[in-house]
């Protein structure tokens, strides 16, 4: 018959039974839940309430620990430090939740959890929804007289809870001309940073699109919100026929437009220059003597033969044009004989090349529109030769060598192309 047991061994069997139960807890609390913090919702609208709640605080054997305070902190968007989210004492379940209401800024907001050693976070956002509704849009202030910029600006977009719209909303605004045709323009939303901003943005129409007199109707969208406004444009003042003339010249040489005819309140005058091959020169001035201006073109814009266009404008001090002009004068090739130059203290003698002859010139040019400063070339026809002078191989300032002697090359046929080598000499 089996052997009965002692109660003495009884009570060591139940002994050794504990201390592989408590064995068997050890290794089960590698396994209990993680201390965790969620936020709820976890994308939100501005100014709403967010739930914060942390779970699975526990002892080392997966025991849920009730009473225990757990201290809630919030990052806002923008700052650099956290802010008390308030205390929670956790319940029999070992969780524990307080709620955050300060969500005013927008972007990302970053939530942490601590209870003793136990750490947890998590992030929410809060961002407001697609435009919707009207908003406010308007033209700049009138008078707007024909050929001036105009100016048009929406404000107050907001979602359909009433809060300001992100960054980076497009509005797009559709302008109906007087004669029916339309141009449309947009721009986009800036600087919005909570609930507090006002989300608006604004865009130009040039001068350009404004010519012509009327009413001009302006149709404004913005995801799912509209607006319109209306502005007119005025006629402008009496426009005065402006005189543009300039001497012929030769190409690379300098020539001077003179703008007369100027009406009595013009303080600018501009002027731009179509060449023969369609590229323009534009410049500007504000003197004017007796109704009158001169403008100077530099001779390198002067690079092509040909019949050059003027047109001239003069403006108020509102920038409406109030005259304006036009001419034209002719560019022709160089003349056939040499051009003879001093020579320099520091550079003698002379080269003849293939396509003419080449002097040094004075180190003080007299000409300082001239296409080089320090040498003077010859001009055959439409041909002109850039003179470059080396000394060991690496080009110098010709007027002030650094050896007695180098050799001069001559490259291309204008100021600024260099279509291969013409010939070349030494100096000395």
């Amino acid at each position: 018959m089996p052997r009965k047991r002692s109660h003495k061994a009884v009570a060591v069997a139940a002994v050794l039974a504990a201390v592989v139960v408590l064995a068997l807890g050890g290794v089960a609390s590698a396994q209990c839940p993680a201390f965790a913090l969620t936020a709820n919702p976890s994308t939100t609208s501005p100014d709403s309430t967010v739930a914060l709640r942390a779970t699975g605080l526990h002892d080392a054997y997966c025991n849920p620990i009730a009473g225990a305070t757990v201290t809630f902190q919030v990052t806002r968007p923008g700052d650099a430090t956290p802010s008390p989210a308030g205390e929670g004492i956790t319940g029999e379940d070992g969780g524990a939740e307080v709620y955050w209401n300060d969500t005013s800024l927008y972007n990302g907001y970053v939530a942490r959890a601590t209870s003793g050693a136990a750490q947890a976070s998590a992030g929410f956002s809060v961002a407001p929804g697609r435009a919707s509704g009207t908003f406010s849009v308007e033209a700049d202030p009138a008078p707007h007289v024909a050929g001036n910029p105009v100016t048009l600006s929406a404000s107050a977009i907001k979602d359909a809870e009433n809060k300001p719209v992100v960054n980076g909303t497009i509005v797009t605004f559709v302008v109906t001309h007087p004669d029916g045709t339309t141009s449309t323009y947009s721009g986009t939303t800036s600087g919005v940073t909570s609930s507090s901003n006002t989300a608006g943005t604004s865009a130009t129409i040039p001068g350009t699109d404004n010519t012509r007199a009327g009413t001009y109707a302006v149709a404004a969208q913005a995801d799912d919100a509209s607006s319109s406004t209306t502005y007119a444009v005025w006629p402008g003042p009496p426009v005065a026929d402006l005189t543009v003339a300039a001497d012929n010249a030769r190409v690379w040489e300098s020539a001077t437009v003179t703008i007369s005819g100027i009406p009595s309140g013009a303080i600018t005058v501009e002027l731009t220059m179509t060449k023969p091959d369609a590229s323009t020169y534009s410049a500007s001035t504000t003197t004017i003597e007796n109704g009158a201006s001169t403008i100077t073109v530099p001779g390198r814009e002067l690079n092509q033969i040909g019949t050059y266009n003027l047109a001239a404008a003069a403006k108020d001090q509102d920038g409406v044009t109030i005259g304006v002009g036009s001419g034209s004068f002719e560019v022709s090739a160089g003349p056939h004989e040499y051009t003879d130059c001093s020579s320099s203290d520091d550079i003698q003698g002379t080269s003849e090349l293939d396509q003419g002859e080449l002097i040094p010139a004075q180190e003080d040019d007299p000409d300082p529109d001239a296409w080089h400063p320090t040498v003077c070339v010859a001009v055959r026809d439409d041909v002109v030769m850039q003179p470059v002078l080396f000394w060991g191989g690496h080009p110098v300032n010709p007027a002030s060598p650094q050896k007695p002697c180098g050799e001069l090359w001559v490259f291309g046929e204008n100021k600024y192309d260099s279509d291969g080598v013409r010939g070349n000499t030494t100096v000395c």
